[in-house]
């Protein structure tokens, strides 16, 4: 495509302004009985369990409850932190599988770092994993399926105040909720088909169980699989398997027992099969000058769809994941409440990663890799909450406590074989020829019939405390939030190989979280938030007098900290506009970064800079109207920021994406006959590129399409169209011969009965 141009970004600010002042004269024309409505249901709300969510019934796009600011039921105008939700509708609207698919429209300042994995990027710093009901899950070398989840949530900046455990992520995290029990008797059967004998089921089948005077129990049963060819040869087919459920225990209206349980199995090998032209020498115009070797990644003209390192044989995921959790929540009292939590998690991943990794300088000889890798990790996490809400002389106090245990057991085993030892051969990648392929995978090796050369096994603990304090003054006109929280970790190490141990530090460390937000109107809000990551404990010594001397000062710990301040705004126009959303200004750093620096003389050595940093703007704008005969939903997203790295405040931070657009919107048509409840959209993505290693990613521009026609009142058929523009736009490169590209045109057709 040519090159990026951002009309489409300027016209998001220019809506963003404009609603906010629509919002602002429209207000004097709300009807008091539209007030009077809202904080009947804020009232009923506060009733409950503060710890329980119920699933939102909501129209369009719209999202306006979490539990992610705090762990407790909170509406998101209401809370001095940036999140965004991704509800059901758009997961269903993009037929969506996995964390990627939804993330590119959904919500802004987060973009794709790699294709496996729940890896993106938040703001400009990396978020390798995700959440589940706010506790870390490893996804292993496959993003964490969408099969059970109902929506997901993207933490913006530090969260350790909110997540508790080990969440080192400066950028934020990505938060999958699944779906409740149901005391409502529902199911949903869903099966996708695509090319390549692509096909994907998912059932989910939900309702009451049992009841028996104040005692009921509601249960949800999930299945789902995949299986499916792929383009390259190396990638051969995928599969999936997943089977799931949940069970709720409700002993009388104030004390509920939560039971969730899944397994997942994937076999298939989408990683990255691409390569570039090395003959490509160019310097990205207008790039840091002392970068002097930035060329710009273009895909050689041998990497076509189907071109392939290796073949299926060679090459393959193994993924089993499984997860038990249990929730316990009561109501102690009309003021207080307590919430109890245990949850179990392992991952078997036995991966062949046979790749390629350089392209030789004739630009069509691939040097390559086979690494055989196994690994196992074990999680117990738990977490306890306290709240005491309270109200003196109008101040409304909502006073938490509480504590968080996780304990990680992981093993690790891999060898890595290339042609500088002994591994395969290079390939001609102009005619590829396999035949001495086999010979070579023949061989017994280390990881294939002898032990791995690398074998760890390793054990993390942290525990953590905490004290949080909501205040709400003048009516909830002004809340202010501050909270603090304690880590106490330690970790040990074992060499397999070798039999040595090491032992991690067990010093304590403390973050903060302080915030004020003030209602402007019931509708708008504008807030200020101060907050810290966990400190990361560095180990080893910068040099101090001459590089590699290792007599210098320990090095400091490190935080992350993001200073933020925003408005928020969810507005019920009229009886045919809603309008919602949030504009926010950021700037987030990572502090103490271990780096190259001058220690004089013109010596250079290791160094802790001042930080990382990332700063800019961000807004997200939802409308939900009616519009001649039918219903207009609508989100749109606009990121614009700078960051630089501790090395070079002229270098970008890598993987940062300085500008990201884009636009999700449907038509459904209303009371139109045969078309009542048909639908029709589109998905927009426009970014600049990245930095990845020595090479420019340049921007790209992505469009889906999709429509939906009700057959009957329980059957539909979904058209999706990804990627229209059929490109094979690169993702992600870490070296010239090790690069992951989208996929390019896919249609799905998805038939989904409801009964």
């Amino acid at each position: 495509m040519n090159i990026v141009k951002f009309a489409l970004g300027r016209r998001l600010l220019l809506a963003n302004a404009a609603f906010l002042a629509v919002c602002t004269v429209g207000f004097s024309q709300t009807t008091p009985a539209a007030s009077a409505s809202e904080n009947a249901k804020d009232a009923e709300v506060l009733k409950l369990n503060p710890f329980i969510v119920s699933a939102e019934k909501q129209t369009g796009y719209a999202s306006s409850r979490t539990m992610a600011g705090n762990r407790t039921n909170k509406a998101l105008i209401d809370l001095p932190t940036s999140i965004g939700v991704i509800g059901r509708e758009v997961i269903n609207d993009l037929a969506a599988t996995d964390v990627h698919d939804i993330l590119r429209f959904g919500v802004s300042g987060v973009t794709q770092n790699q294709k496996i994995g729940d890896d993106v990027n938040i703001r400009g710093f990396r978020t390798n994993g995700s959440l589940r009901n706010g506790v870390p899950m490893k996804s292993g070398t496959h993003t964490n399926t969408l099969y059970d989840v109902e929506r997901a949530e993207v933490i913006k900046g530090p969260a350790s105040m909110v997540l508790g455990g080990p969440s080192t992520a400066v950028g934020g995290a990505v938060n999958y909720i699944p779906y409740k029990t149901s005391a409502v008797p529902t199911s949903t059967v869903g099966v996708t088909f695509s090319d390549l004998g692509y096909s994907r089921v998912a059932i989910n089948n939900m309702g009451p169980l049992y009841k028996s005077g104040d005692f009921s129990s509601n249960y949800r049963v999930t299945l789902g699989g995949l299986k499916g060819g792929r383009d390259k040869l190396i990638e051969g087919d995928e599969e999936e398997k997943f089977a799931g459920g949940a069970l709720s225990l409700y002993y009388g209206p104030n004390t509920t027992v939560d039971i969730t349980a899944y397994v997942f199995k994937f076999d298939g090998f989408i990683y990255w099969n691409d390569f570039l032209d090395v003959s490509n020498n160019g310097i990205v115009n207008n790039w840091t000058p002392n970068v002097n070797n930035l060329g710009i990644a273009r895909l050689n003209s041998l990497s076509t769809k189907t071109a392939s390192p290796f073949r299926a044989k060679d090459a393959g995921f193994e993924n089993t994941n499984s997860m038990t959790e249990v929730n316990f929540s009561t109501k102690l009292s009309d003021r207080s409440s307590l919430r109890l939590y245990a949850m179990y998690t392992r991952i078997n991943d036995r991966d062949q990663y046979s790749r390629g990794i350089t392209m030789q300088q004739n630009n069509y000889m691939m040097n390559r890799q086979d690494i055989p890798e196994h690994d196992i990790y074990k999680t117990w996490y738990y977490q306890a909450d306290f709240i005491n809400q309270m109200e003196i002389v109008g101040i409304k106090l909502d006073s938490m406590a509480g504590a968080d245990a996780g304990i990680n057991k992981n093993f690790s085993e891999y060898s890595v074989n290339d042609a500088t030892n002994g591994g395969p051969e290079p390939l001609d990648m102009r005619a590829p020829d396999y035949s001495k392929d086999d010979a070579y995978f023949a061989k017994t090796m280390p990881g294939r019939g002898l032990p791995h050369l690398s074998s760890n096994s390793s054990r993390s603990m942290v525990v953590t405390t905490y004290v949080q304090e909501n205040v709400s003054l003048f009516k909830d006109r002004i809340i202010l939030v501050g909270g603090l929280r304690w880590f106490n970790p330690s970790s040990n190490n074992t060499n397999n190989v070798t039999g040595v141990k090491t032992t991690g530090s067990e010093k304590q460390t403390q973050v903060h979280k302080y915030g004020v937000l003030v209602k402007l109107r019931p509708w708008l809000s504008a807030y200020y938030t101060d907050a810290q990551n966990m400190q990361l404990g560095a180990s080893g010594r910068t040099d101090k007098f001459k590089a590699n001397d290792q007599l210098g000062d320990p090095f400091k710990d490190q935080a992350g900290i993001n200073k933020e301040f925003g408005l928020k705004f969810d507005h019920q126009l009229s009886d045919k506009l809603k309008i919602y959303g949030a504009v926010a200004n950021f700037e987030m750093s990572l502090t103490n970064v271990r780096t190259f620096g001058d220690l004089g003389n013109g010596v250079e050595g290791i160094i802790q800079s001042a930080q990382d940093s990332s700063k800019g703007w961000e807004s997200d704008l939802g409308i939900s109207t009616t519009l001649g005969e039918g219903r207009l939903d609508l989100v749109a997203t606009y990121f614009d920021g700078d960051s630089y790295i501790a090395a070079d405040r002229r270098v970008q931070a890598a993987g940062f994406v300085g500008r990201k657009d884009s636009i999700l919107a449907k038509y459904t048509f209303l009371n139109k006959g045969k078309l009542n409840n048909a639908m029709v959209g589109f998905g927009y993505e426009v970014s600049t590129g990245k930095r990845n290693g020595n090479f420019y990613v340049p921007g790209h521009e992505i469009i889906n399409l999709f429509s939906r026609y009700n057959i009957t009142t329980k059957l539909s058929v979904q058209l999706n169209l990804n990627n229209i523009g059929n490109e094979r736009i690169i993702i992600a490169q870490a070296a010239s011969a090790l690069v992951q590209t989208l996929d390019p045109m896919r249609t799905r057709l998805t038939l989904t009965y409801r009964f």
